[in-house]
């Protein structure tokens, strides 16, 4: 009979020869394996002896960078990701605490025993998790019992065979943590397994900075890539961002004029990650003439992938959206920078605390006070940028402008372009798209005067919308209000370049 085992980690470090001696299939949690890394080059002990006694008993078996050992007693050892487990949370809530990795474990070796219809066998001495393997309906056996020659039948074409089963968002979170991407703009072919150091299409060197391993291009613009990256230094490897900046600048005076752009944008991204709905600055560098920033990832789903998932919002939503995000407007302006690329794409709802993120700050620009205005590129997702931007002349309130239309899209669903005619007609043209989904007609005017196409109609400033958006609900933080800048009197430092 084909049996799963699993273990309680502690119990390992206590009997290594649990491990050692192992001649059947066991289960571990991915975060057990990062932990006895550390102990092995740590000073612990009786836990470092047994972290070295369990790493050297491993023979790797790895399967496009799967943690998959085979022991010196010939057993199978593989440790699980414990993010295989992700829905159905609500069902298990009263039990399990999805923020505790060993319930996490637990779930995750459920769902993995589930899709290769076998029993599991699970190895504890807490009270507690015995009763939540009961739960789970494993069968619970001592120190003793487990000790018992096995027969070990799992492979790794079974492990990957069975990811593939998984839903496809778990399956492509699988298959990018094991990737390599090449950060050469010019690669024809990016994707490289998790074991090779210089890419076998162009050669270029992988790591960036020597830390830092992308496994996935997430955004791309005519400003530069996003990657998804894990930061291979820390022992958790966390996951973080990475803005590849790629200017269109060929001469050498527009390459320095870049470079010292670059610096100024660091100065500003460092300010605004210090928002807790901004994105943290992590480190900056120049690696091979290309610039990049790194900053904290957003665990969470944008607003588009939510639109998709859950249907268009209600006015509830649409209004705790725009409370969320016009204090974090005020705050990106207040630092005199315009995003210049609002979206639903760049919108992130996390999943820590379910707060709306900004994120993608490539395309922004520093603006300073002078007497005359820079002529600028038009830049940004066209379908939502401003009359105004689109001819190069963004202002503060051009963000408001994307603003307000990527709320109407989320309550209505109908694509910005498709919603142009009716806003150039009248900016409340947009109304007759409301589908079962009936709004208050102060959100309506309010949505209505953020995507003014006349500048003079439109709200100036977040200031002012919270001022119409809380009415009669005075607000607890006092807005400043920079809808006195003159946009005659302006003058914008472009932190892209252009």
């Amino acid at each position: 009979m084909k049996i799963l085992y699993g273990i309680e980690p502690d119990l390992c470090i206590n009997y290594p020869h649990l491990i050692e001696d192992n001649t059947k299939n066991i289960i571990l949690p991915k975060y057990f394996y990062v932990q006895l890394n550390y102990l092995k080059n740590g000073n612990f002990n009786q836990a470092t002896n047994s972290a070295k006694k369990i790493i050297n008993s491993l023979a790797s078996k790895a399967e496009l960078g799967l943690l998959i050992f085979q022991t010196s007693s010939n057993g199978f050892l593989y440790f699980i990701d414990e993010e295989i487990y992700r829905e159905d949370r609500r069902s298990t809530a009263k039990y399990f605490d999805n923020r505790n990795p060993l319930d996490r474990y637990l779930l995750s070796l459920f769902k993995f025993a589930n899709i290769l219809k076998v029993p599991v066998k699970f190895c504890t001495s807490s009270t507690e998790l015995i009763g939540k393997c009961n739960i789970l309906n494993f069968q619970v056996t001592n120190i003793e019992q487990f000790s018992h020659p096995g027969r070990s039948w799992l492979t790794p074409k079974i492990i990957v065979d069975t990811l593939a089963k998984l839903d496809p968002v778990t399956h492509r979170q699988w298959q990018t943590k094991n990737m390599n991407l090449c950060f050469n703009p010019t690669c024809q072919n990016i994707h490289n397994s998790i074991e090779t150091k210089v890419c076998r299409s162009c050669g270029s060197k992988l790591l960036l900075g020597d830390r830092y391993r992308a496994i996935d291009l997430i955004g791309q613009s005519t400003m530069g890539r996003t990657f998804l990256a894990i930061d291979q230094y820390k022992p958790s490897k966390p996951r973080c961002t990475i803005e590849q900046l790629l200017p269109e600048v060929a001469d050498t005076k527009g390459l320095e004029k870049a470079s010292e752009l670059f610096t100024l944008e660091i100065a500003q991204l460092d300010e605004l990650g210090k928002h807790p709905q901004i994105p943290q600055l992590l480190a900056y560098f120049t690696q091979e003439g290309r610039q990049y920033l790194v900053q904290e990832f957003i665990e969470g789903r944008n607003l588009e992938e939510e639109l998709r998932s859950e249907g268009t919002f209600s006015e509830v939503k649409i209004r705790q959206l725009l409370q969320d995000l016009l204090s974090v407007l005020d705050f990106i302006h207040g630092h005199q920078v315009i995003h210049r690329d609002i979206k639903p794409e760049n919108i992130i709802s996390s999943q820590a605390n379910n707060k709306l993120f900004i994120v993608d700050f490539t395309s922004s620009i520093l603006v300073t006070n002078a007497s005359r205005i820079k002529n600028q590129t038009s830049i940004g997702s066209p379908e939502y940028v401003a009359p105004e931007q689109a001819i190069g002349q963004a202002v503060f309130a051009s963000d408001l402008y994307s603003l307000g239309l990527s709320c109407i899209y989320l309550l209505t669903a109908i694509p910005p372009f498709n919603l142009l005619d009716s806003l150039r007609d009248r900016n409340d043209g947009w109304r007759h798209y409301l589908v079962n989904n009936p709004l208050s007609e102060q959100l309506i005017q309010i949505l209505s005067k953020l995507v003014e196409n006349d500048l003079n109609n439109r709200y100036r400033s977040a200031a002012q919308v919270l001022r119409d958006l809380n009415r009669n609900n005075i607000p607890q933080i006092q807005w400043q209000d920079y809808s006195q800048a003159n946009s005659q009197s302006i003058v914008w430092t472009d932190l892209t370049g252009n």
